[in-house]
């Protein structure tokens, strides 16, 4: 009998309409809040996706054989070289919806082949701009049915001092930030010992993990994410929280970290953050901040029609 590849799904009718009605609720509060849709490409050339993702994703890639490209692994990349190229006015604010792939190991919830809803304002630096993202985020949540979501925010900056001041070498600073990315998936114990493991010693760890759960505000880029709660406030979002322990194992995070969660345990149901020097390897430069919806984990946690 054939089967499907690993990681990879058939959809039936009942729940590919249940998608399509869930993406429709997504595209209708993108376009309320003015972001505009645009499309890129499903394969990218693989040096492309590879300039600023990290090795863990390069390894993650669907490479074409005997071909210098690759399915793409997320949105943000091909946004960014796309946005990078044009004259568009800035700022710009942008959704695309679609397929992207990973070489991950599939487990529940996570998929190889799996759908994004993302959402991006490009050229302004403004912690307005995250405000705005949580806003639009918090309003589809709630439209589709998923009330007081958690929502946690970190700094790749505030990471990074917390980082130095725990004793921990500058060289190994993105080593740390990838491991840390995986407390949640696989707990603080095996992270310390694949810490270990990167030659961190006991001492450094343990003064950066009680340095990450600690609430101080002395840390480098504190402020801004305390503004991008504020403002946040304004448009009505609640249960904002700042997470020491948030960390993106992507490398091209430049400062403002996002993640969103309920109460189900299934994991993030969007995630994001700042990239503002992702443009300028492709083109011309400019500051950027995005969210990505994960719109079949999403799918799992809302109620069955």
């Amino acid at each position: 009998m054939d089967r499907t590849p690993r990681g990879m799904r058939d959809i039936g009718p009942k729940e590919a309409l249940k998608r399509k009605k869930l993406l429709a609720k997504v595209e209708k509060i993108f376009t309320t809040y003015g972001f505009a849709p645009v499309e890129t490409p499903a394969l990218e050339y693989f040096d492309t996706l590879t300039k600023k993702s990290g090795d863990e994703v390069r390894g993650q890639l669907f490479k074409i054989e005997n071909d210098d490209t690759a399915l793409r692994f997320d949105f943000t990349v091909g946004l960014a070289r796309f946005i990078s190229n044009t004259s568009l006015p800035k700022p710009v604010k942008t959704y695309r919806i679609g397929p992207v792939w990973r070489r991950d190991e599939p487990q529940k919830g996570r998929f190889r082949e799996f759908w994004q809803a993302d959402m991006d304002i490009i050229g302004s630096n403004s912690p307005k701009c995250e405000a705005e993202l949580l806003a639009a985020a918090d309003a589809i949540l709630a439209d589709i049915g998923i009330k007081d979501p958690t929502i946690r925010l970190n700094s790749k900056e505030t990471l990074k001092d917390i980082i130095l001041k725990s004793g921990i070498d500058q060289a190994k600073t993105q080593t740390v930030m990838r491991e840390l990315d995986k407390v949640k998936k696989k707990g603080s114990e095996a992270v310390k010992e694949a810490l270990q493991k990167e030659g961190i010693d006991d001492s450094s760890l343990k003064t950066l993990f009680k340095m990450i759960e600690s609430k101080k505000k002395e840390f480098v880029d504190v402020d801004r994410l305390e503004q991008i709660i504020e403002f946040a406030k304004l448009y009505g979002v609640k249960n904002i929280s700042i997470d020491y322990s948030l960390a993106r194992g992507l490398d091209y995070y430049t400062s403002s970290l996002i993640e969103i969660e309920d109460d189900s345990g299934i994991g993030s149901l969007a995630a994001g953050g700042r990239y503002d020097d992702l443009l300028g390897l492709y083109g011309t430069p400019s500051p950027a901040v995005g969210i990505s919806f994960g719109i079949d984990r999403i799918n799992e946690v809302t109620d069955k029609e």
